[in-house]
């Protein structure tokens, strides 16, 4: 950021946060309402001065997900075009993941099953946009173990 977006951003932000629906923290659902769409306000004064594609970084670069899928792509020395893809693989391979430890019609061996299943699956995809190489140096960053 710039000097003048930084306070640009700082000043929407902070009329935003220091109105007392952004404090609440009980469940009165009008009050709820009213603090997410403050949220909403603040997000929305965040892309209006970062731009679209700049905003959708900044949303990009909270995701714990897409956190480690960067640590990792630099840790192993792909190329910076490989992390978009190796996060879209690792955020799926995390639904699927929940998905499945929360399926109610699984037994535990089930579930065994598929989440492993899932892990083969996110290798194979990982290593179509990876190839061998930088697999294997992604498993032993990971230990073998998916996001």
């Amino acid at each position: 950021l710039t000097p003048d977006e930084f306070r640009t951003i700082f000043d929407a932000r902070d009329a935003i946060e220091q109105q007392s629906g952004m404090q609440y923290s009980g469940n009165d659902p009008v009050k709820l309402k009213q603090k997410q769409d403050l949220e909403n306000q603040r997000e929305d004064e965040m892309e209006k001065a970062l731009g679209t594609e700049r905003y959708a970084n900044y949303v990009l670069s909270r995701d714990p997900v897409f956190q480690q899928s960067r640590a990792t792509a630099e840790q192993i020395g792909a190329p910076a075009e490989m992390v978009l893809p190796i996060y879209k693989i690792n955020q799926l391979t995390a639904a699927e993941r929940l998905r499945i430890s929360n399926d109610p019609t699984l037994s535990a061996d089930e579930k065994i099953d598929a989440l492993a299943t899932t892990q083969a699956e996110q290798q194979k995809s990982l290593e179509k946009i990876l190839g061998p190489e930088f697999l294997r140096q992604y498993l032993q960053g990971t230990n073998a173990v998916s996001p």
